[in-house]
C-alpha cells in the first residue's frame, strides 16, 4: 500500500472509486486523482473490473478538464474492458461518456455513434429509451 502512498491503510480501489462523482465537475483535479489512485490500486490487486470503472471515472474528469484525448483513451479502454468482461450495463454507461466527450469536441459525427451504440431495447444493458433520450 505504501507504493500507493496509501500510508500502510487498508483502502479497497471502491473507495477512491466513491470518491470520484462526490468531486466530479466542482472538482476535476481531485475527482482524476482519485480515479487515478483506484486505477492503481486495482491494477495491483488485479480487479479488472475496479480497473475498468477508475477508467471510466478518469474518462469523466478529463473531459471536465478540457483534456477531451485523455478522457477518449480512458473510454475506450473501459468500453474494450467492459465489452471484454460481458457487462453490458456498464458497456452502455461508457458508450455514452464517449458521446458526451464527442458532442464536447464538436463532432457531429462521432457523438451520436457513440449513442447509438447503446442497445435501448436490450433489458440486460438497464437502459431504456427514456434513459437514453436524457
Amino acid at each position: 500500500m505504501d507504493a500507493l502512498g496509501m500510508n500502510g491503510r487498508p483502502v479497497a480501489s471502491g473507495e477512491m472509486l466513491a470518491r470520484v462523482p462526490r468531486a466530479g465537475r466542482a472538482r476535476p483535479a481531485a475527482a482524476a486523482g482519485y480515479a487515478q489512485r483506484a486505477l492503481s490500486f486495482a491494477r495491483t490487486v488485479g480487479d479488472r473490473m475496479q480497473e475498468a470503472w477508475a477508467l471510466q471515472y478518469a474518462a469523466i474528469a478529463h473531459s471536465h478538464l478540457d483534456d477531451p484525448a485523455a478522457a477518449m483513451v480512458a473510454a475506450d479502454t473501459a468500453a474494450d474492458m467492459f465489452e471484454q468482461a460481458g457487462d453490458i450495463d456498464a458497456g452502455c454507461q461508457t458508450w455514452t461518456v464517449r458521446g458526451h466527450i464527442a458532442r464536447r469536441l464538436g463532432d457531429p459525427v462521432e457523438a451520436p455513434a457513440n449513442y447509438r451504440r447503446v442497445p435501448v431495447e436490450d433489458p440486460a444493458s438497464g437502459m431504456n429509451p427514456a434513459i437514453a433520450e436524457s
